[in-house]
């Protein structure tokens, strides 16, 4: 069994491997034409450009359906690719990717066991059709985690800047000139908003739902209401930016304190073993050889 899900779990990363494969090699070519570069594309070919149409095409007919749970599920899908930041792919297409995904499981199930039991082969599918939302549940984790970590020093940079005189847009646009992380990427999505047209509190707002981290929908509430009031934005960045600097080494020492806790498991799998090798296998070897 523990041999089966390695293989299935290494079908599901294969997948979505060609999958950021594809992805990455399209970014490139955008930004060779972005950059006025002439470039000829051919047209693409192989198991990639396949996996990718079947995944649009059975995303379509699953979008088609007008079922209130399916519909559900790629709306919260769509709000889960959202906030993983993922703008080169939809909810149906991530649901067809899953469906091949689990339909991947099932034909790994039928090689390897060569049974046709339908409730293992339900369990492969559901393996399957789950690992991608798996892989962008832990997308978004990483993302969060990185906010986290960079909004300190993003409000100690915002709160000298507007201190010094800058205004508070002006103070954003620096600071994204200045830093490149997932939280100044965030920030230039609003920047480009508010460039559109859009009212800045609303564009914050749309920012706090669309990326729904708790400590950035704190700031931004804060920012909001300072800017609704018309208090100054300096104090209002500098007090969060204290807060924040508290939050982040109580994190540290939180995840400090479980440290011990998380290193028993590969202490008894490994080192302990080692060490009983060590120490008993010359005894037992004697006692084998007639040494006692």
């Amino acid at each position: 069994m523990i041999l089966f899900i390695a293989a299935l779990t290494g079908v599901g990363v294969y997948l979505l491997s060609i999958w950021l494969f594809a992805s990455a090699k399209q970014k490139r070519i955008n930004r060779r034409l972005n950059s006025g570069s002439l470039v000829v594309v051919n047209k693409e070919k192989g198991i990639v450009v396949t996996l990718k149409r079947l995944s649009v095409k059975v995303g379509v007919k699953i979008g088609e359906m007008q079922y209130p749970a399916i519909k559900k599920y790629l709306s919260d899908i769509n709000k889960l690719i959202a906030t993983a930041g993922l703008a080169n792919i939809g909810d149906q297409t991530f649901t067809g990717m899953q469906v091949i995904a689990g339909l991947g499981g099932i034909a790994l199930g039928l090689v390897l066991f060569n049974s046709f039991d339908i409730f293992l082969l339900l369990v492969l599918f559901a393996i399957g059709f789950f690992m991608p939302y798996l892989w962008l549940k832990d997308k978004i984790s990483k993302k969060q985690r990185a906010i986290f970590r960079s909004l300190p020093d993003a409000l100690d940079l915002l709160t000298l800047l507007v201190e010094a005189g800058v205004d508070f847009n002006s103070a954003i646009n620096i600071l994204i000139e200045n830093e490149k992380n997932t939280l100044t990427t965030e920030l230039y999505l609003y920047q480009q908003e508010v460039k559109l047209g859009k009212n800045r509190i609303t564009a914050l707002l749309d920012l706090s739902a669309r990326i729904d981290n708790k400590y950035l929908s704190s700031v931004i509430s804060s920012i909001t209401q300072a800017l609704q009031t018309g208090s100054p934005v300096s104090a209002t960045l500098k007090m969060l930016s204290e807060q924040f600097r508290s939050e982040r080494s109580i994190m540290a020492e939180k995840l400090g304190a479980q440290a011990p806790v998380k290193m028993m498991i590969p202490l008894i799998l490994l080192i302990f073993p080692t060490i009983f090798i060590v120490i008993f296998a010359p005894i037992v070897l004697s006692f084998l050889g007639g040494g006692f």
